[in-house]
C-alpha cells in the first residue's frame, strides 16, 4: 500500500485522529468522552497523551478499548482515560484514534463542574466528513 497520500493524523486502516489541546482530570469537574458508533462494526480507539511540563500522564484502564457497533461509549476522563499528577498539574493535552470510517463516529467532550452543576459539550469535527 502507498503510505506516501496518507496526511497527518490518518491511520493505514481508514481511521482517524482527533485532538484534544486540554483535557481537565480536576477533581472539581466531571469530564466525560462520549464516543458513538453508528456502524454495524466494532471500531477500536486508544488515547495518547502529551502532559505538560512537570507532569506526567499515565493512560487509565479504558485508555485503549473497542466501541461497539450501533452504540455509545462513556468515559469518565480521571476514572478511565488519564491520571495526570507532577508539578500540580491537573490537565494534559490528549489525543484520540479512531480505527474506523470517520463517518459513522461521533465525538463529545463534556465538562461539569460539580460546584454549580455548570455543563460545557464540546463537539470534535472527525476528519473527511
Amino acid at each position: 500500500e502507498d503510505m506516501a497520500g496518507l496526511t497527518l493524523g490518518r491511520v493505514a486502516r481508514g481511521g482517524f485522529t482527533v485532538r484534544f489541546p486540554f483535557v481537565n482530570t480536576n477533581p472539581r469537574f466531571v469530564v466525560r468522552f462520549m464516543l458513538t458508533n453508528r456502524g454495524s462494526e466494532p471500531a477500536p480507539y486508544r488515547f495518547g497523551f502529551t502532559p505538560p511540563e512537570e507532569a506526567t500522564a499515565v493512560p487509565g484502564p479504558r485508555a485503549a478499548g473497542t466501541v461497539p457497533a450501533n452504540s455509545v461509549l462513556f468515559l469518565n476522563a480521571s476514572k478511565d482515560v488519564v491520571t495526570v499528577s507532577g508539578g500540580g498539574r491537573t490537565s494534559t493535552a490528549a489525543s484520540l484514534t479512531v480505527d474506523a470510517p470517520p463517518e459513522v463516529i461521533d465525538i463529545l467532550l463534556q465538562q461539569i463542574n460539580r460546584r454549580d452543576g455548570s455543563t460545557d459539550t464540546v463537539r470534535y469535527n472527525v476528519p473527511d466528513r
